[in-house]
Order: structure tokens, then sequence, then C-alpha cells
């Protein structure tokens, strides 16, 4: 099942989201009937929304709705804001919808992932006005970027050699029983990787690929995947971490 919210959204066809991509979007899970890290989720699409210049209307609502209408019973559920700029002189479009989470990705929680590296041909210093750090509904090259790669996930690494993100999840390394994970200029804050780093009184850097062979754990984490572990990195399988089982277990339980 799939809602809509508002029912009967319309998006019109000089919209500014359309013609060229000018929206930002969150995805949240819920999970028992409540949207996870919700306070992280729309602060960040504020600051998505205030980096393109859209002036978004309040999406608390619309988190509310879909609560309501995802309960517990149907089991975990992907609800996605949408905003778009709207047409020249109009007004911007908020909506959202909700739909279960995909068989796959929640198998993905217990069978991790083959992650390839790639350079992403950008520098982890971007200029002022670049949208890396916004979660902008443009999504077509990291979409194409997955493809590259069937059957894995993919890894980019800056023109300086660090590994940044995947197309759609943050990067969790465990060195020395420490957590750390990737943050800085030019990419995409995760809500995820903060939530854990927080808890865990982690800490944010880069990391090369080849310390990551080293690490003792490595994991893509997401809102819908939560947090999956890297089974094969560039070829080299590798043991299942100790450490899997308790940090999936932050990541699912409900914040205080």
């Amino acid at each position: 099942m799939n809602l809509v919210i508002p029912a009967g959204t319309m998006l019109r066809p000089d919209d500014r989201g359309v013609l060229y991509g000018e929206g930002v979007f969150e995805t949240l899970w819920i999970r028992d009937g409540v949207a996870r890290l919700r306070a992280a989720h729309l602060a960040r699409m504020a600051r998505s929304a205030a980096l393109l210049g859209i002036p978004l209307p309040d999406p608390a609502p619309l988190v509310d709705q879909a609560e309501e209408a995802w309960p517990a019973a149907k089991g975990e559920g992907a609800l996605r804001l949408v905003a778009t700029a709207g047409p020249a002189g109009g007004e911007p479009v908020l909506y959202a919808t909700v739909s279960p989470v995909p068989p796959e990705v929640i198998a993905q929680r217990a069978d991790g992932v083959r992650v390839v590296t790639a350079g992403a041909g950008v520098s982890c210093e971007r200029p002022g006005w670049s949208l890396t750090t916004a979660k902008t509904i443009s999504y077509a090259a990291n979409l194409a970027a997955r493809r590259s790669v069937a059957g894995a996930d993919l890894l980019w690494i800056s023109t300086e050699g660090y590994a940044l993100e995947s197309p759609t999840a943050g990067l969790v390394w465990l060195e020395q029983g420490v957590l750390h994970g990737v943050a800085g200029d030019g990419v995409l804050p995760s809500v995820t990787v903060a939530h854990l780093l927080l808890t865990e009184n982690g800490r944010a850097g880069f990391v090369r690929p080849a310390e990551l062979h080293e690490a003792d754990g490595i994991w893509l984490a997401s809102a819908l995947r939560g947090l999956v572990e890297v089974r094969e990195l560039d070829g080299r399988p590798r043991a299942r971490s100790s450490a899997t089982g308790r940090l999936q277990e932050i990541v699912s339980r409900r914040p205080g």
C-alpha cells in the first residue's frame, strides 16, 4: 500500500522541482507507528530548503498524519517528505508518501552488503554555493551510480583519496574501540550517523580506503536500512564485527 498525503497531491508541469530539480526531501523510518529521529530529519530538511532558497512550509503536520495512517500493525514504513519550489512566482508544494520498507532492505541488516569504491571526481572542499550538503530531489546521478555497480553498494572517494559517502547512505567504521563517521564540507550530514556518534561518543572525520580495510567494522547507515555491515570491500571479504548487533539496536531503539 502506498499513501499520498495530502490525498490527490498534484505537481504542475511548470513546477521548478519538475523543470530543474529544485526541491528537497527527507526519508523517515516509521516503526511501531512512530517516525524515528523526527526532529533531526525535519531540521535537515529546513537546512536543505534554505540552501535552495525554498520557503519551506511546516512539514510536522504531514508527519503526524503519516503516523496516524501507518500504525504498528502495518509493519515498517518509509515516510518520504518532499518539497518542491513550485512554479515561478508561485508557492512551494509540500507532500508526503508512505510505503512499506522493501524486504530486500530489511534483509541487508542481517546479510550485510558488498561495497565497491569509486572516484567521485570531487574534492572534500566545495564552494559555498555547492548543494552537496543539501538533500535535494536531483538524485538521478546517485541512482545512476548505484546501477553502475549492480549487486553492490558504491562508496565515493574524493580527489584527495578520502572516503565520502554512499549514494544513499553515510559511512561508519570502528577503530580501536572508537566509532567514527564521515563528516565535513561537501558531505550530506547523515541523521543516522550523527545519532550513532552522539550515542557512542564517537568521532567525526575522514578515512582512506586502505585504512578502512584495517578497521574492526564498517557499516553503511541510513534511515530505512538502519545499519548494514560491509561484508566485502573492493573484493576483499570481511569477517563479521561483534559490534554490529549492539549498534543496530541503538539505531532501532526509540529515542527517549
